[in-house]
């Protein structure tokens, strides 16, 4: 048979604590002045400012010109009629034939870059 036995065991912990005492006191007001000592500190906000830089650039470009043209090659034709007497055929056959060429030109073009400047101001902080 089985039973449970309960056993209490205590931890002892030191706590630390502070015991402060207040009293009233008095003290003349009249005629007496403070001077406050103050400081100044010079504060910076700065950020960086993009601004577009933007200007004309010359620059050359192509314009291209085509012509469209058909070639024949033409060749006698000799039949086997007549045992190759006769009158031969002339057959053409069509070549068809495309000419480029390039027309330069000089145009211009606005070009844009961001430059990026620091801007920096000054506040003044009281203390």
């Amino acid at each position: 048979v089985c039973s449970l036995v309960e056993a209490i065991h205590y931890e002892t912990l030191e706590e630390t604590y502070q015991v402060q005492r207040c009293f009233t006191g008095k003290d003349r007001v009249c005629d007496t002045t403070y001077k406050i000592d103050t400081t100044t500190k010079d504060d910076y906000q700065c950020c960086n400012v993009e601004t577009p830089n933007c200007y004309m650039e010359e620059k050359t470009i192509n314009d291209v010109t085509c012509t469209n043209t058909v070639e024949f090659n033409c060749r006698l034709d000799k039949s086997a009629k007549n045992d190759g007497y006769g009158q031969s055929d002339v057959v053409c056959d069509r070549v068809p034939k495309q000419d480029c060429y390039n027309i330069p030109r000089k145009i211009q073009v606005e070009v844009c870059k961001t430059d990026i400047h620091r801007y920096c101001e000054k506040f003044s902080n009281i203390f």
